[in-house]
């Protein structure tokens, strides 16, 4: 018995979908690879309904299944790319009915602490920002247990503003955002606490590939279209 072969995207806007993204998923298509997309939402980039409606649908043309789309984690460092869960569960609201239903995406959140993908209207509780889901089909304590999920702090544009301003500086002068973020009393978007770093480097396990083949030449096809791109 063969086997399907799947492939996964990270698009998140229709504007990174290019000549290139077309020709690869056509060449995939004709193969028989199913190519799906993982978007997450995020503040400012995809988070209104004409965006994500142009996403979905330029995913569509070119044969990739908008398969999901993601509420931002709780990562340190982009609260200010985070959105609250009622502007998703809005969304997806909002989108259902105006697509056909094997092109819509499921609209999921990974939950914090190993709780799984949900869907996000599957909340228990969500009130003043904070929603608690259960996922009662993972086995042990995992299917017990209560998963918190926080809406990002709101913080004005102009104090977020400057926040950026001095992350970039500090940035450009060879700070890590561990020593940025330790030197910032109080800033205005939650941290959270950082990853240990390894005291040894990560050593590759076998049969994984750590550099680029040295003899590497693109498929002819390519080729041929890279050119007509830039004889037009």
């Amino acid at each position: 018995m063969g086997k399907q072969v799947c492939l996964h995207t990270h698009i998140n806007h229709a504007n990174e979908i290019t000549w290139i993204t077309e020709l690869a998923a056509n060449k995939l298509f004709k193969h028989g690879v199913i190519v799906r997309n993982q978007a997450v939402l995020l503040k400012g980039v995809n988070d209104d309904f004409e965006a994500l409606s142009d996403l979905i649908k330029k995913l569509s043309n070119i044969n990739i299944q908008p398969y999901y789309i993601y509420q931002c984690d709780m990562v340190q460092g982009i609260e200010d790319l985070r959105t609250p869960l009622s502007k998703i569960i809005t969304l997806d609201k909002e989108l259902r009915g105006t697509l056909s239903g094997f092109m819509m995406p499921s609209f999921v959140i990974d939950l914090p602490g190993g709780g799984g993908k949900r869907l996000v209207s599957t909340y228990e509780t969500y009130e003043d920002g904070v929603a608690e889901y259960k996922a009662p089909g993972l086995p042990g304590t995992k299917g017990t247990r209560t998963y918190t999920y926080f809406d990002p702090k709101p913080v004005e544009s102009s104090v977020l503003e400057e926040f950026r301003q001095d992350q970039f500086q500090a940035l450009e002068r060879g700070e890590t955002l561990e020593q940025f973020f330790a030197k910032s009393p109080d800033p205005p978007i939650p941290t959270g606490p950082m990853l240990p770093t390894p005291k040894e480097p990560l050593q590759p396990y076998p049969g994984m590939m750590v550099a680029r083949p040295k003899h590497w030449v693109p498929g002819a096809e390519l080729q041929s279209a890279y050119t007509r791109s830039h004889d037009i």
